[in-house]
C-alpha cells in the first residue's frame, strides 16, 4: 500500500463535520497545515515548559490552553464562508475567539490526525 504524505508548507482545505457542515450545499471550509509529529512535539514540549514552573491547577490549564490557541493561530491560514454580521472572517484569532469549543478542538484534532484531516478534505469532483 503506497502512502501519501502531505507537504509540510501545503495549504489543506478542510471541511469540519461541526453541526452538519459537511452536508450543507455551502460549507464553510478552515483552510490549514498539516501538523507532523516532529510539529506536535514541538507544541508538546511549550505546553510542558509552560507547567514546569506552575502549581496551580487553574493556571496549568489556562497555559496549555495558551499554547493550542498558538498552535491554532499558526497553522490556520483562512477561512471560505465565514462570516461575522456580514463581514468576511479571515483572521484566525478571531475565529479562534468566536467559534464554539467543539468547533476548534474538531480543528485542532484534524490538524494532528492524517485520517481526520484526509476524510474533511474538499473533494475534488
Amino acid at each position: 500500500m503506497a502512502l501519501v504524505l502531505f507537504d509540510k508548507d501545503a495549504v489543506i482545505d478542510f471541511i469540519p463535520e461541526w453541526n452538519g457542515n459537511r452536508e450543507s450545499d455551502k460549507p464553510f471550509v478552515v483552510k490549514l497545515k498539516y501538523i507532523s509529529f516532529g510539529k506536535m512535539r514541538g507544541y508538546a514540549q511549550k505546553i510542558d515548559a509552560a507547567l514546569k514552573s506552575t502549581k496551580d491547577e487553574a493556571e496549568k490549564a489556562e497555559k496549555t490552553l495558551d499554547v493550542q490557541k498558538q498552535q491554532f493561530i499558526d497553522n490556520v491560514t483562512g477561512f471560505e464562508n465565514v462570516t461575522i454580521k456580514g463581514k468576511k472572517v479571515t483572521d484566525p484569532v478571531e475565529f479562534y475567539d468566536l467559534a464554539p469549543p467543539d468547533l476548534i478542538y474538531e480543528i485542532l484534532n484534524a490538524m494532528q490526525d492524517y485520517q481526520k484531516l484526509t476524510e474533511g478534505q474538499r473533494k475534488n469532483s
